[in-house]
């Protein structure tokens, strides 16, 4: 590749650079890999934020814990390295992983290296993230001192990012998004997710939108009566299919409306008409507009329900109660902006940048209304969330030759930021 006209940067000495700095960065990766950091271990939240502290330490940040706002929950870690006047890049990445100490020990699911693969619990999702941020973070200060220094960095790690509780983000992260001397050129340039990004070749996938979710409980609400005389009650768990039958029928892949039944409960016994009945639900959708419509959709199955007793005429009743909504983070200007220096730097670097509409949520969900926001600058690797191997199974891996190759493209892109957005 050699020197970039449109930079000047030698591309060969940052990828060398980047090839020197990643058998410490996978030592850093394999001490987080072997700390359990369950959303609900609180102590092994904390001791995943103690190393990361710690490994940041030596590049001039200082630490900030402030608890989550759900006790069960442990601590968020917030890393500042004050800079010039130019500017606030914030780097986000979490502290939790979802596999509970149980499932690691079932599944003896841990550290493993296989061929050009490394397994384990959070290797991508996200410990792999905060790697390969302390990685571009070194190899900005070791190469480009002047750039690194223009600016203030701030790492926010999020404690229970797997259960996505909106306190990080408003505690934490928005309140910290102003400068507060109000000096010129303090303002925030870009706030930058570390989740996993899946590659192909030299084809690097990065988060340019993602779905927004809202859950409900649905609860249906009829009558008893024994089951040998069903027709004075009113079966609540029929009046609950009905409507699960209608929520299946909101999916429409083709424009990105999703609706998932999830958790359904009702009854007492075989011989008893069951007066109550309950369904979880969880719709997601990619655009403000369609995810309202989909909400709207659920609320209006609440009122007087289908199945109604012969006896009497008395009949069920359904209730909706929308427990959870997150925003969608859809196309917008700061993000394609943003998206735009990624496609460069891929370019400049042998490589290709695409853009992608995940359907799982992250942090960014909450942050780019108000600053440029762009996801999936992580590690690279596939089947998060995964602990199990067999039958056409494989657990969570993070894609070893890829890693330098994402790191050189990263630094290449926030080098750019750093030039164009700064004095």
């Amino acid at each position: 590749m050699g020197t970039s006209g449109e930079t000047g940067v030698d591309i060969d000495r940052l990828t060398h650079h980047l090839r020197g700095l990643l058998p410490g960065g996978l030592a850093f990766l394999r001490r987080m890999v072997a700390i359990n950091s369950h959303t609900l271990n609180r102590e092994g939240v904390r001791r995943n934020a103690d190393l990361v502290q710690e490994a940041f330490g030596p590049l001039g940040f200082t630490y900030e814990r402030i608890p989550a706002a759900d006790p069960a929950h442990g601590e968020h870690l917030i890393l500042t390295r004050e800079g010039g006047s130019a500017g606030t890049i914030w780097l986000v990445t979490h502290l939790d992983t979802v596999y509970p100490p149980e499932l690691e020990a079932r599944c003896h699911f841990g550290w493993e290296e296989t061929g050009d693969r490394i397994y384990g619990p959070g290797v991508v999702d996200i410990k792999g993230g905060t790697m390969m941020i302390h990685l571009v973070l070194s190899a900005l200060k070791d190469m480009f001192p002047a750039a690194f220094e223009r600016v203030t960095w701030k790492i926010g790690a999020n404690a229970c990012e797997e259960v996505l509780p909106p306190d990080f983000s408003r505690l934490v992260i928005e309140k910290n998004c102003e400068r507060s001397d109000n000096r010129p050129g303090s303002e925030v340039l870009a706030i930058l997710v570390f989740e996993p990004g899946a590659v192909c070749g030299d084809e690097f996938t990065y988060v340019t939108t993602r779905m927004g979710k809202a859950e409900f409980v649905v609860s249906a609400m009829g009558r008893s009566a024994h089951g040998g005389r069903p027709h004075h009650g009113a079966n609540a768990v029929v009046e609950l299919a009905d409507a699960i039958t209608k929520l299946h029928a909101l999916n429409d892949h083709s424009c990105g409306k999703l609706c998932n039944v999830g958790v359904v409960a009702g009854g007492t016994a075989v011989n008893v008409v069951p007066a109550l009945s309950e369904a979880r639900v969880e719709v997601r959708a990619g655009t403000p507009d369609s995810l309202r419509e989909m909400i709207d959709a659920v609320l209006a199955l609440r009122g007087p329900g289908s199945v109604v007793s012969p006896a009497d005429g008395f009949r069920c009743q359904v209730d909706v109660h929308k427990s959870l909504e997150t925003a969608p983070m859809p196309e917008n200007p700061g993000t394609a902006r943003l998206f735009g220096l990624w496609q460069n730097a891929a370019r400049l670097a042998g490589g290709r940048a695409v853009g992608e509409c995940r359907g799982g949520l992250s942090d960014a969900n909450f942050f780019w209304h108000h600053r440029p926001t762009l996801d999936g600058l992580g590690a690279p690797g596939g089947n998060l969330h995964c602990a199990e191997r067999g039958e056409g199974r494989e657990p969570e891996y993070l894609d070893v030759p890829s890693i330098v190759p994402k790191a050189v493209i990263n630094t290449l892109a926030i080098l750019d930021l750093i030039n164009k957005e700064t004095p």
